[in-house]
């Protein structure tokens, strides 16, 4: 019953954030508690919050605050809400910085080696010079 709509909300999702493609599990597994939640919400919204004896259905808001937390977590650990996006572009630009910083730390390296005499070390397995 939630599988179409899943299907649909991954390619929505595919179609915004091309690289969740590389994420298929994790997308497809974000899709099923968000369809399930819309299909409760829309239950919710046609039966109303509360019934003819005037209860709450705690049964379906129980189960739509479980699936938009889940829901939640994933777009969390997926980048896709404000907060994790930028911790993510912040560790994205870190690592670039690291990595740009390599050669300079290498030859600073090299550099005290060679004030102490020693031989510089080795070119990596990689074939990169170490």
């Amino acid at each position: 019953m939630f599988e179409p709509v899943a299907v649909e909300l991954q390619r929505e999702y595919i179609s915004r954030h091309p690289h969740l493609e590389d994420y298929a599990e994790a997308l497809a597994g974000l899709c099923r508690v968000e369809a399930r939640a819309l299909l409760i919400d829309k239950w919710l919204a046609e039966h109303g919050m509360v019934d003819a004896k005037g209860r709450w259905r705690d049964r379906a808001l129980t189960a739509l605050r479980q699936f938009e937390g889940q829901a939640a977590a994933y777009r969390s650990r997926m980048g896709l809400d404000p907060m994790s996006q930028a911790r993510l572009a912040l560790d994205r630009a870190q690592a670039a910085a690291t990595a740009s910083a390599m050669p300079s730390v290498r030859d600073a390296g090299r550099a005290a080696l060679a004030a102490r005499g020693l031989a510089a070390l080795p070119a990596s397995p990689s074939g990169d010079a170490a």
